[in-house]
């Protein structure tokens, strides 16, 4: 019960501050070479929160993949024991 209320105030709070955000103004303005782009602080802001979340779970399935023989080495010992 505890946990589910503890989702929905989070859910809230995220929901709440991503309304603040899309309603306050402002823009974001980058060139890159001869292209300028130009966007919302708050697209700006969810752009930025995704790419790192992706590079959150790319590093968390790196982690992952480098643990790979530890397991296995693991696994062996405790198989001979």
């Amino acid at each position: 019960m505890l946990q589910a209320l503890w989702f929905f105030i989070q859910v809230a709070l995220v929901v709440g501050a991503a309304i603040w955000l899309g309603t306050q103004p402002g823009s974001v303005s980058m060139t890159l070479m001869d292209y300028t782009f130009t966007m919302h602080a708050g697209v700006f802001l969810l752009v930025v929160a995704v790419i790192l979340m992706i590079l959150l779970v790319l590093a968390k399935v790196m982690r992952a993949i480098v643990s790979v023989p530890e397991g296995i080495a693991k696994y062996q010992r405790e198989d001979k024991r």
